[in-house]
Formats: structure tokens, C-alpha cells, sequence
């Protein structure tokens, strides 16, 4: 389970020829806040709680509740998680493409 930042730091996030990327790899990880740009609605209704998975090292995605994963332009997903992570077309700019952040979708 995560306990610590350095957890956090040391997540595998993808390979490149056998060598493991970590979160720190790709991230300054700090405790700190967020500042809020905008709001996070439940079916279009009132506002609602918006997390972010960290997910526990060795849990698999269906007990966290990811249905797919974005970063660094490439996808992996539950439907096709046997293929691991899969080359996504240029969207053009370093956001769209998911180099800044990774984008993570829950069900």
C-alpha cells in the first residue's frame, strides 16, 4: 500500500526496453495544494468530489475503479489490458497529448 511520498515517487508508471519509469521519473511529487480553476458536476447536477487514483502497488485496475489510463501519448485501458499500454495519434500540443499530466478515467 502507499504510506509515503517515496511510495508515491516509486510507482511504475511504463517501461521503456526493460527499464522501469517511475512516477519521479516524470513528476515533482510534493505534498501542497491545488489551485481550483473549476468545478466538477455529478450528471450535469451539483458539484461533486473529483479525485485523482494513486491505486495501491499490486491492485488491479477493476478495484480502483480505472477504466483507462492516459499519459505521454499513449492509452491502456481494461478492455484492452492485455496489450498494455498502446501508441494514441499526435493531438498536437504537449497537453493534448498528455506529456504534462496523466489523465485517468473512472467508472
Amino acid at each position: 500500500s502507499i504510506r509515503s511520498i517515496e511510495d508515491i515517487k516509486a510507482i511504475v508508471v511504463d517501461a521503456r526496453e526493460g527499464v522501469p519509469i517511475l512516477v519521479n521519473d516524470v513528476a515533482n511529487v510534493k505534498i501542497g495544494t491545488l489551485t481550483r480553476y473549476g468545478a466538477v458536476t455529478s450528471d450535469g447536477g451539483g458539484e461533486t468530489v473529483e479525485g485523482l487514483v494513486l491505486g495501491l502497488r499490486g491492485a488491479n485496475a477493476g478495484q480502483l475503479g480505472v477504466s483507462y489510463a492516459i499519459y505521454s501519448q499513449r492509452i491502456w485501458s481494461v478492455e484492452r489490458g492485455g496489450e498494455g499500454w498502446r501508441p494514441m495519434s499526435d493531438r498536437g500540443s504537449a497537453t493534448a497529448n498528455h506529456y504534462d499530466h496523466v489523465h485517468v478515467s473512472t467508472f
